[in-house]
């Protein structure tokens, strides 16, 4: 997200605002707290809308797992999508779902560019100054100045150049997600250039690192390169300790793109998935504080190897991006898997099976290859885009992959987790504690203060069998128990 290497397509997991039901944890007695997240309709990202400030403030924020600051705009933003004028405005037009004026909330603090911070029922340490050239961190202090005594932070986008992204100022108040709520530091949005927004959402919640992102001042490449950052612990992080929340973990449910999805903050809900819930380790260091990056170590079709620990899947690095709208591999192996659908013979769709192993973990996705005329043949989404594409960066483990199944994204244990998808990713409509979120939600009704109806189980566009995940190797048959009939929501 701050850090250049943060590529903007790649926006994920987002969470719509509300109150779920409580479910107990896989592995402990302590509850997670379910709230419902919503498709914005342009590709796979998803949303949810936070309250900020005193009095509540509501905006609506893409939930993105590629980085780790909260952002949001406000009337005076420079660059930024307009305010929807209507609940389904949204779906014709790029506009946002409300902002935050720091002017208009009595529990925000400016966080000062000099002199010691302290804010009330803000945790000591959570916002920090960085000196890249030293590599010393100081707690309670600014490492940002802007002219006008604020602490400045800018965010860009991509790797290509200063054309994407946003320039701001820190500051502290409270947010609050379904019924959790904390003191936290953020980015108040000045000016947006070459906009990233995805309508509905004006503002971004990055859920990537428990860490935070560091911040230089502003955009400008040059002022970035060793000039002195802000660090501000994630947004997330704060939500779950100051509630309580024992376990840094959220869990994803993603369902099918145009309903819901269900986040479950705390951990994995067990209603959504049966089976085993099976972990990979999170590689930590420089790309962890971005990404959730695991080790790739083998790809196969219909038992033809694409790439292995010999060729283009040595050590390779794959993250996870349910934003990410197709499954994206890096070169070789992209061609090493054109090559096995050739090699490979076929009379069955089944027989075109694809596995991914990663580090003590088999992923075995659906609906990528059809059999025709004994060969296998890439599919395509029901929309007609590609599933599989190339690329000269880094694997990237998508939504055509992620969504088949339930993850777990255990942060404080540097983790990973994947079980078998189970049922519908669905809330009650009561689970929308506020008036927006309802309102778009199917046969959903916003009436005295309170979201009503019977939102029905999500859309199917195509049934498919055979999604697995096991631990282990992809070499070993998986457990008979694991294979469930599910969905390939593309």
């Amino acid at each position: 997200g701050g850090r250049d290497s943060m590529v903007v397509s790649v926006l994920a997991a987002v969470v719509a605002a509300g109150l779920g039901r409580p479910a107990t944890m896989a592995g402990g007695n302590a509850t997670a707290l379910d709230v419902p997240f919503m498709h914005t309709g342009i590709g796979n990202a998803v949303y949810v809308v936070i309250q900020i400030g005193t009095p509540p403030q509501e905006v609506a924020v893409l939930f993105d797992t590629g980085s780790s600051t909260l952002a949001v705009p406000g009337p005076a933003t420079q660059g930024a999508n307009p305010l929807c004028k209507s609940a389904n405005q949204y779906l014709g037009y790029g506009c946002s779902v409300g902002q935050y004026d720091p002017t208009q909330s009595t529990s925000r603090v400016d966080i000062p560019a000099s002199g010691a911070i302290s804010v009330p029922n803000l945790p000591d340490g959570t916002i920090a100054a960085f000196d890249q050239r030293t590599g010393q961190k100081t707690n309670n202090t600014c490492g940002t100045a802007l002219p006008d005594g604020k602490c400045g932070g800018a965010v860009v986008y991509g790797t290509s150049g200063d054309t994407t992204g946003m320039e701001g100022y820190w500051v502290a108040d409270s947010v609050t997600l379904g019924n959790l709520s904390a003191t936290v530091g953020f980015i108040s949005i000045t000016e947006v250039t070459y906009s990233w927004q995805e309508s509905p959402c004006g503002g971004i919640m990055g859920v990537s690192s428990t860490a935070g992102d560091c911040l230089a001042a502003t955009m400008a490449k040059q002022q970035r390169e060793g000039s002195p950052e802000t660090c501000a612990t994630n947004v997330l992080h704060l939500l779950l300790e100051q509630n309580g929340f024992g376990d840094d973990k959220f869990g994803l449910c993603l369902g099918h793109q145009g309903d819901t999805g269900v986040l479950s903050l705390g951990g994995a809900n067990p209603n959504f998935y049966s089976g085993e819930m099976v972990y990979t380790p999170l590689l930590q260091g420089q790309i962890d504080n971005v990404y959730y990056a695991v080790t790739f170590t083998q790809l196969t079709l219909a038992g033809q190897t694409a790439c292995n620990s010999q060729s283009a899947c040595s050590g390779e690095v794959a993250v996870l991006d349910s934003g990410t709208d197709v499954f994206v591999l890096n070169y070789q192996a992209y061609l090493g898997l054109e090559q096995a659908a050739q090699d490979a013979q076929c009379t069955t769709d089944d027989d075109c099976e694809m596995r991914l192993q990663l580090d003590g973990v088999c992923l075995q996705p659906t609906g990528f290859f059809s059999c025709s005329g004994g060969r296998c043949q890439a599919k395509t989404s029901p929309e007609g885009t590609p599933l599989l594409a190339p690329t000269q960066g880094e694997t990237i483990i998508g939504y055509p992959v992620l969504s088949q199944l339930y993850l777990l994204f255990d942060r404080g244990q540097h983790k990973a987790g994947f079980a078998v998808r189970q049922g519908e990713c669905a809330t009650p409509c009561s689970a929308f504690i506020s008036e927006w979120p309802c309102t778009v939600a199917a046969q959903c009704q916003w009436t005295n203060g309170v979201c009503g109806g019977t939102q029905p189980p999500n859309t199917i566009d195509e049934p498919v069998k055979g999604a697995r995940a096991w631990g282990g190797s992809c070499s070993s048959p998986p457990p008979q128990d694991e294979m469930l009939d599910i969905h390939l929501d593309a």
